[in-house]
């Protein structure tokens, strides 16, 4: 065989196709953990046995997924194709098992045991799709898209309207999905430049404002906000406990609060409470004085 003709191996996937890949990998199975564990908080509360029991199965499955991706993935300068196609048949029947046990979850009542539930079923059905989709060698089948709910959701008045400001599609629309569950009702943005735009035309209760934001900077945020109409809304800073600098500096430019990642449950709903509670008493002093 003349060397034109000669098998070569695929090339080996390295630097940024590599960390691409990684980050590919761990992010929806990150997600389904995320949402498995509030969905089985859901389940705990409510009682529903069958539903904790085939929540508990997708989270572990995810976890084992997990633990094999940063085996195979992390603290690698290279990885070959052949690799990666291990690495797939090694997580295909637990990303299958994932996407069985919420497909049998969207079909049965444990489905609708909260409004939000059906949705965020699709999600972690979805995100399972997600990882086969970037792991799979060409020709692989794929998982089928789950039923989209149709059952209608209960509405309920909210606690207050809160505007989520954070570049990270996943983070905001997890911090946005706490958020519902603890009653309030949340709208997404995914920079600080349209951020400013909304609360120009919309009125909100409360703005969380990931440190750094993207496109606009978090303190021209403030500082924007300052100076409109809409300075009386408090913001509340989330940000890593890297970022302590940058807090005080948002403090002194308005904010009212911070939170820092990852966000504990209990003072989220502590702190944006008060925040909240905060501004109705200012704005009940100023009602009061402007009638004297």
């Amino acid at each position: 065989m003349s060397a034109e003709g000669a098998f070569r191996p695929a090339k080996p996937i390295c630097d940024a196709e590599l960390a691409e890949l990684r980050h590919n990998a761990r992010t929806p199975l990150r997600q389904i953990l995320d949402y498995a564990e509030m969905l089985i908080e859901d389940a705990s509360a409510a009682g529903i046995l069958g539903g904790l029991t085939a929540l508990r199965n997708i989270h572990s499955s995810a976890r084992a997924a997990l633990k094999s991706v940063n085996e195979a993935l992390a603290n690698r300068e290279s990885i070959s194709q052949n690799e990666v196609e291990l690495l797939f048949e090694k997580l295909r029947p637990r990303v299958e098992r994932i996407a069985a046990l919420t497909g049998e979850l969207l079909r049965g009542p444990e489905a609708w045991v909260a409004p939000d539930w059906p949705q965020d079923l699709r999600r972690i059905h979805l995100a399972a799709h997600s990882i086969l989709a970037v792991l799979a060698p060409a020709g692989a089948a794929q998982l089928q898209e789950p039923p989209v709910p149709t059952e209608p959701q209960p509405g309920g008045e909210h606690r207050g309207r809160v505007l989520v400001v954070d570049g990270n599609d996943a983070a905001r629309r997890m911090l946005c999905r706490r958020l519902e569950r603890l009653g309030y009702g949340s709208e997404e943005s995914p920079n600080g430049g349209v951020a400013i735009d909304r609360i120009a035309s919309e009125p909100f209760d409360l703005i969380l404002l990931t440190l750094p934001s993207p496109t606009m900077d978090a303190f021209e945020v403030l500082t924007k906000l300052k100076e409109s109409s809409a300075r009386s809304v408090p913001v509340v800073v989330v940000a890593t406990s890297d970022d302590v600098n940058h807090v005080s500096r948002a403090i002194e430019l308005g904010a009212e609060d911070f939170l820092l990642k990852p966000l504990h449950p209990i003072m989220l709903r502590v702190r944006i409470a008060a925040v909240l509670e905060r501004a109705r008493l200012r704005e009940e002093l100023a009602r009061r004085a402007a009638q004297e």
